[in-house]
């Protein structure tokens, strides 16, 4: 079976055509550059954790090291890997919802969910794009029974980004012939541990990577609403912040009475763990982060609705599947309106 097919590699180009503008946005305050500093550090042969501060896995760091190495630093250049993270995000993305949503759905949920959450969070490589790329890419792989790779897969994601990594991890583990799967992980992820411990101070390698991220920032308060003004920042606010959050719950109660199938359990379980990324962070930011694996849900949520092979809906049934499609297609909409605003705007003071 084919994971990723020409629609698939479509809808991922197109979503980096959308998002393309933000590779000449203002620079972002938020992780835009930390890839990128990051990077040059440890190019200069200084490693994480010991020799400068980071909260995230690895990986990215890494990844930026080499495309410093080869290209020299440049903005530019980190945000292009970025956009080639979105773009396989979207291609993802649409593979995992399909077949279970229709072509269209599929492709305006990755389309406009990743433009929309581009203008807020802009296209640089950062831990936790670069984490979902692979997260997404190790759910696709488990999903279609290649268990030992999608185990590699998820470990490399781990050391991208610990938090995310594991959510997708334990997602996983919920299907059956989880064996292959831990082999996999554990083959890439062990051993990248034993050397982090080895070669970093424990005092410093705990600091970081569990109390500052786990305990240490942990504010929870909830997420102040746009001004009735700004339609922008009223779309962003609807897509990125509600409409999530009443997607994980719908999907957790769709799958409680049976309506979607097991195979689908995994990407719940993650989207709702994304989730927790947003409960102590009141900014639209934190809320972009967590959006993406939200709104594939919504995607799953049309299979339900489909028509069976071989007859029709009953009255009630066809009524119902109107009323969600009819949702879920103002929805998309949406998200890729408000996701063109990116041709148009670059600055986001408003947000």
């Amino acid at each position: 079976m084919v994971l990723i097919d020409r629609h698939a590699v479509a809808v991922g180009v197109l979503a980096a055509l959308f998002a393309g503008p933000n590779l000449l946005a203002p620079l972002n305050t938020y992780d835009g550059g930390l890839a990128g500093s990051a990077g040059t550090f440890l190019a200069h042969g200084a490693l994480p954790y010991r020799d400068f501060w980071w909260l995230y896995g690895p990986g990215s760091p890494i990844l930026s090291a080499l495309v410093t190495a080869v290209f020299g630093p440049s903005i530019l250049v980190i945000r292009g890997l970025g956009l080639l993270v979105i773009a396989g995000q979207g291609a993802a993305g649409y593979a995992l919802l399909r077949p279970r949503a229709p072509h269209l759905v599929a492709a305006i949920l990755m389309i406009g969910g990743l433009a929309a959450a581009s203008f807020v969070l802009g296209v640089d490589l950062t831990a936790w794009s670069l984490a979902l790329l692979l997260a997404l890419a190790g759910l696709l792989l488990r999903r279609d029974g290649h268990d030992r790779a999608a185990g590699l897969v998820l470990g490399v994601a781990f050391l991208a980004r610990f938090d995310v990594g594991a959510y997708a991890v334990i997602g996983a583990l919920l299907l059956p012939r989880r064996r292959d799967l831990l082999i996999g992980f554990g083959a890439l992820a062990v051993p990248v541990g034993v050397f982090m411990a080895l070669t970093i101070p424990l005092p410093d390698l705990v600091q970081q990577v569990i109390w500052f991220p786990l305990i240490g920032t942990r504010q929870f308060r909830y997420v102040p609403p746009p001004r009735a003004d700004d339609i922008v920042a009223v779309f962003l606010f609807l897509s990125l912040v509600i409409v999530p959050k009443l997607a994980v719950g719908a999907a957790a109660v769709a799958c409680l009475l049976g309506r979607l199938p097991r195979s689908v359990l995994p990407l719940i379980v993650f989207g709702a763990l994304c989730q927790f990324q947003s409960v102590s962070r009141a900014d639209i930011y934190h809320q972009a982060q967590a959006a993406i694996p939200a709104l594939i849900l919504l995607g799953v949520l049309a299979g339900p609705f489909s028509v069976p092979a071989g007859g029709a809906l009953p009255a009630r049934a066809r009524f119902a599947r109107l009323g969600a499609f009819a949702g879920l297609a103002l929805t998309c909409v949406l998200c890729l309106i408000l996701g063109s605003f990116s041709l148009l705007r670059v600055e986001r003071g408003s947000m």
